[in-house]
């Protein structure tokens, strides 16, 4: 209801005009908005005041007392649950592999370690040192002087310091960077392919094996405890296995040629029997022990 007042003269009619207006404003209804902003001026204004009293304790609570817990047990229900987490396989790091053999330590000792037999296939895991293409160069240069070297003095592998002065030729000679430790590698090689039978050395070494037979450089075969069966060894190619026969004719001091190249033979320990046709891709051996 709007009030109305008398109004003798005109100072005091605006006056009352004034009244009017705030009255009115007071009548309308409180928007939400209008709530919000009285409240937010409210605790400002309380915020305020707080802020300007001088500081007293009373104005802190006072430390919270805890009473002590009664001991009592702890029911099976009351007992965490813990979720047991599945570790996926990809996560798991691989066990470390096995160490390598000391071949520096041991350069002439066999190191065919494993064998195992898969159906028909016979299956040597030989650990040695690795060679890479720039091995084989200086391989192959002290393996030429050490051949010739050993007619006169057949126990020339065994001379170590001899080989390293050639070893260290040889590399300086083909601007190769070597270790210390690099020509006891080079005297493995040495005396595997010279005294020893290369890549057939497992072969040789196993005495359950009777005979080795080789039709193709990718494929050798033996005769097993009387049975005949497939290895993993094989040439890695046509002129490997060709260099082979060759090597091997040598050293029991045969002849074998293009010319001729059927060569059959025995020995102490062997029947060898050698076809050398490097052209037609078709040279074979096989040896039988005794």
């Amino acid at each position: 209801m709007t009030i109305k007042f008398l109004y003798p003269n005109h100072e005091q009619k605006e006056i009352i005009d004034e009244l009017e207006k705030i009255t009115s404003i007071l009548d309308k209804p409180v928007s939400p908005q209008l709530k919000k902003n009285m409240r937010f001026v409210n605790k400002f204004t309380h915020a305020l005041l707080r802020a300007g009293k001088p500081y007293t304790e009373s104005r802190y609570p006072k430390e919270v007392q805890f009473r002590p817990i009664e001991n009592k047990p702890i029911e099976k229900h009351q007992l965490p649950i813990f979720k047991k987490i599945e570790i996926p396989k990809k996560l798991i790091p691989p066990p470390p592999p096995p160490p390598m053999l000391a071949v520096e330590k041991h350069p002439t000792m066999p190191l065919y370690t494993k064998l195992t037999k898969e159906n028909n296939l016979l299956k040597y895991e030989s650990l040695e040192p690795e060679m890479q293409q720039q091995d084989w160069k200086i391989f192959s240069k002290v393996k030429a002087i050490i051949k010739q070297q050993s007619m006169q003095n057949p126990n020339i592998l065994e001379n170590e310091s001899f080989i390293s002065n050639e070893v260290q030729k040889a590399a300086k000679e083909l601007k190769i960077k070597i270790t210390p430790d690099y020509t006891k590698k080079i005297q493995y090689y040495l005396i595997k392919n010279i005294k020893g039978y290369g890549r057939i050395d497992p072969l040789i070494n196993d005495d359950k094996v009777n005979s080795i037979v080789c039709n193709s450089y990718s494929s050798i075969s033996v005769i097993y405890n009387n049975e005949s069966l497939q290895t993993n060894i094989q040439f890695e190619t046509n002129e490997e296995m060709n260099n082979f026969i060759l090597n091997l004719a040598e050293r029991f001091n045969k002849q074998i040629s293009e010319d001729s190249p059927g060569l059959q033979f025995t020995t102490d320990l062997f029947k060898i029997s050698l076809n050398y046709a490097p052209l037609m891709g078709r040279s074979s051996f096989r040896i039988d022990k005794l």
